[in-house]
């Protein structure tokens, strides 16, 4: 978390909206990770004070994320690269961060961003699992809470403050 903290109910809201864009747009390989991921299977919320929605998306859809959002006047082109794509935070809105990662033949989600490979994150019908939250099926990665507990130790389910070895430590997993 590095920009200021937002109400899960904006976070919520943001989220919803961001989901309908990309079902709007037809996008389908993408999913909630990093701290979205963690509240909406911890808490069935995004998490109160964090400062923005994370969503790991297929790198061939750059495009079609990138020309929505730039329509809407939406993007922080200061973030805006090969491998991330983030919106600018408003009134309404919260930051989104796009995690624009290649994708290998087994189905991991390589982040060059961050540096994190999310492994095999396709069920055995070859298709991201979702998950309902607000009326909307939101896509997560194959096998999530294993990789919760990947990145955020075995107190994943547990508010650890930021800032301490168990709140921090998890940074160093390059592999989910």
């Amino acid at each position: 978390m590095a920009g200021s903290p937002e109400s899960k109910e904006k976070l919520n809201h943001t989220l919803l909206w961001v989901v309908d864009l990309l079902n709007e747009k037809g996008i389908e390989n993408w999913f909630v990770s990093y701290g979205t991921l963690l509240g909406l299977m911890r808490e069935g919320s995004c998490i109160h004070g964090d400062d923005d929605v994370d969503i790991c998306v297929d790198i061939n859809l750059w495009d079609d994320v990138y020309d929505p959002f730039k329509k809407l006047n939406r993007l922080n082109e200061k973030y805006v690269r090969e491998n991330i794509i983030i919106t600018a935070k408003t009134q309404e809105y919260s930051q989104v961060d796009f995690y624009c990662c290649d994708i290998t033949e087994d189905g991991d989600f390589i982040d060059t961003w961050e540096d994190v490979t999310w492994s095999r994150c396709y069920n055995d019908e070859g298709k991201l699992p979702s998950i309902e939250f607000g009326g909307r099926k939101i896509n997560v990665p194959h096998n999530a809470i294993e990789k919760l507990k990947n990145r955020y130790g075995l107190t994943w389910n547990q508010r650890i403050r930021r800032g301490t070895e168990a709140g921090d430590g998890y940074r160093n997993v390059k592999i989910l």
